[in-house]
């Protein structure tokens, strides 16, 4: 079902913003309404899970591939709104844009570290 992306994408529009959260049922996060949503917390990322009602997006996958690969610490589990205050880091990956880091969300503001180093590491050759 779209409509909750359309009505969260036109409230963003609405609202000067670039993207929205999509939460699920449960009020935890999903994704974005672009994109899958992955957060960074002491050098450890997390996103939701395929459960939680995000989109088994192709870059989602190839992400989850890489950083396996690479040992770096990654988990799909459940995400709560409130681990968007204490996140180091939040960026989203979708087909189209690779990653995209983002900057802030509400009053948050976070940085781009790990992103870029995985952006470079495993995204330029591909785009």
């Amino acid at each position: 079902n779209f409509l909750p992306y359309i009505m969260a994408a036109m409230w963003a529009k609405e609202n000067k913003l670039d993207d929205a959260i999509i939460l699920n049922n449960y009020s935890r996060i999903a994704e974005t309404t672009i994109a899958n949503i992955f957060l960074v917390k002491d050098g450890k990322i997390k996103t939701s899970a395929l459960s939680e009602g995000c989109v088994a997006g192709v870059m989602r996958r190839y992400m989850s591939e890489c950083l396996k690969k690479e040992n770096i610490p990654y988990e799909e589990t459940q995400m709560h709104t409130d681990e968007l205050a204490d996140a180091n880091e939040v960026f989203i990956t979708n087909a189209v844009q690779g990653i995209r880091w983002i900057k802030q969300c509400g009053k948050n503001n976070y940085n781009f570290k790990l992103a870029e180093y995985l952006h470079r590491t495993f995204l330029l050759s591909l785009f």
